[in-house]
């Protein structure tokens, strides 16, 4: 169940969520721990998706993560970090990764800081995957 939740906060940080992701999270099971922070942000999570399409969304997600400008949100870790150890935390990351046998894809533009990265990661190692 830890992967699966890492496996979506992936998703929803990645991009915005489609009609199926949005249905998936509208439908699932309430939470076994029901009165807990956990329970009561999942419950909060199931509503809103009733609530929501596709369009408000990606709006939401636009609005929070992408500017023209410095953005409310930055899902990048290293942007946290003094300007001095950006490169030097993207490097040892990289070789981190790398020490797990993971690494970026070609086609992937996006560094390896990006909190989608990083839960997709933590999925990874929580579902004990092989390389």
């Amino acid at each position: 169940m830890r992967a699966d939740l890492y496996g979506l906060a992936a998703c929803l940080f990645a991009r915005p969520a489609d009609a199926e992701v949005i249905a998936l999270i509208g439908s699932a099971h309430p939470s076994d721990s029901a009165g807990s922070e956990f329970g009561v942000a999942w419950e909060a999570l199931r509503n809103a998706a009733r609530q929501v399409g596709p369009a408000a969304a990606a709006a939401e997600f636009d609005a929070l993560f992408v500017s023209t400008g410095p953005s409310p949100v930055n899902p990048y870790a290293a942007h946290y970090l003094e300007p001095v150890g950006f490169p030097h935390v993207l490097a040892t990351l990289r070789s981190d990764l790398a020490a797990l046998g993971l690494g970026s894809r070609p086609d992937c533009t996006e560094p390896e800081d990006h909190i989608a990265v990083l839960f997709e990661v933590m999925r990874w190692l929580a579902a004990g995957e092989s390389r």
